[in-house]
């Protein structure tokens, strides 16, 4: 593979954001060589291994917005007791909802 060749190929990994791909690349097709492995089997472990590092990516963000959900959950909850409990104490004090 030409110089040109190599740089345009990483180059397009970058673009199209296969990251994982683009990092494992070159140690993984010198071990194809030594392997003799087929194109067929180079291309399947590549894309296995990019879709599996996506698939771990989408978890931890998965189960970051679900600690935020529970913690704002947890806020909100916390908040209205207080108001409530604020509320209470205050004879005067009134609730008007408006709607928009």
């Amino acid at each position: 593979m030409n110089n040109f060749t190599y740089e345009r190929l990483h180059n397009n990994l970058h673009y199209l954001k296969l990251d994982t791909i683009e990092a494992i690349l070159d140690n993984y097709l010198e071990l194809a060589a030594k392997d003799s492995m087929t194109t067929m089997e180079v291309l399947d472990y590549l894309l296995e291994q990019e879709r599996k590092n996506r698939d771990a990516a989408a978890t931890t963000v998965l189960h970051q917005l679900d600690q935020k959900i529970i913690h704002l959950h947890y806020d909100f909850k916390h908040l209205t007791e207080k108001y409530f409990e604020i509320g209470m104490k205050l004879n005067d004090f009134s609730i008007q909802l408006v709607k928009y």
